[in-house]
This record gives structure tokens, C-alpha cells and sequence, in this order.
């Protein structure tokens, strides 16, 4: 996974990461094979890159254009009622945390609660759950009796 003289959009710092001086990587990618090749300009950093080979006057071969990126994630999650706190804390660990570091990224979670109860609500539990979502500023909250 060794890249070299692109730009990176990001720099996550890990266990499985590595720094490579220029030339160490200059030298892999010439071991690994007859790949297109981008050359940093020796002036160091700027960022600027350059294609190496080729006939054509601009330098090499143009690379072929990169498939485009998805640009919308969605996804829908059961989670168990007597488990909600460690099931939700793990969505949010394992999947929020990666998009909502994104740069520009937009993220928006919405909990959706549907519960059934053959013998119906009692009243006194039905006035503590609508003060409740009221409180916690639900969208929309309500009871039905089918």
C-alpha cells in the first residue's frame, strides 16, 4: 500500500502505519515493477509531482481516471433493546466515528423506535414516555391502538 508523491486527503497515524523516507520508496517502486512512477520535485514538499517515462511531451503516459468515489453512506441497525447502550456505543465506535471524520463530511443520525405490546400501554407509563420524548426534543412521537 506504499504511496508516494500524491497527495493524501488524510494522514491517519496507526499501528499499521509507517514512515518511508523518499528515496527507500523511490527504490520499492522501481523493485516492484514497470508502474507509472511520480517523481517529487527535489526542491522537497511542495507538493508537486511529476510523471517519469512515456513519449508523450507531457511527461509519460497519463494514468487512467480514477472510478469515482461514493459520495453517500447509509445503513439501518437492529439493536436489541436489553443490550441498547453497548450495541449503540459500538455503532458508534465501528461506523460513526469513520464518517463523521471525513473531511466535509455531513452526518446525520436518527434513532427510529417502534414498539408493540399485545396488552396495551398503561396510562401511567404512556404520560412517562410522552414527556420523556418531549424533553428529549423527538421529531415526532405518538401511541396507536392497532
Amino acid at each position: 500500500g506504499l504511496t508516494f508523491g500524491e497527495t493524501a486527503p488524510a494522514i491517519y497515524i496507526d499501528a499499521a502505519s509507517v514512515l518511508v523516507k523518499p528515496e527507500a520508496a523511490r527504490a520499492q517502486l522501481e523493485a516492484e515493477g514497470p508502474k507509472v512512477m511520480p517523481r517529487v520535485s527535489e526542491g522537497g514538499g511542495d507538493g508537486e509531482t511529476s510523471e517519469t517515462g512515456g513519449d508523450s511531451p507531457g511527461g509519460g503516459p497519463k494514468p487512467p481516471p480514477a472510478a469515482p468515489k461514493p459520495r453517500r453512506f447509509y445503513g439501518s441497525v437492529e439493536i436489541h433493546p436489553d443490550r441498547s447502550g453497548r450495541d449503540m456505543e459500538k455503532v458508534a465506535n465501528e461506523v460513526l466515528l469513520h464518517l463523521t471524520t471525513l473531511r466535509k463530511g455531513k452526518v446525520k443520525v436518527t434513532l427510529e423506535i417502534e414498539a408493540e405490546t399485545p396488552e396495551g400501554v398503561p396510562d401511567d407509563v404512556r404520560l412517562v414516555i410522552d414527556e420523556n420524548c418531549r424533553t428529549l426534543n423527538f421529531e415526532s412521537h405518538g401511541f396507536e391502538e392497532s
